[in-house]
């Protein structure tokens, strides 16, 4: 999958269930590549103001 690709997840849970339910999209989204594009769009949003940071 591109990691520019949108990710899209339909979860239907009872409230007893939801407990983790965050935890696991995350997991979820880290596994479809979330974590490179965040490190893309980081070198993107401070490329100028702070290149020391990169």
């Amino acid at each position: 999958m591109c990691p520019y690709e949108k990710v899209r997840k339909k979860v239907v849970r009872s409230i007893e269930e939801s407990k983790n339910l965050g935890k696991e999209l995350a997991q979820k989204m880290i596994d479809k590549g979330a974590l490179d594009l965040l490190k893309e769009a980081e070198k993107t949003a401070f490329k100028d103001e702070m290149p020391q940071r990169l």
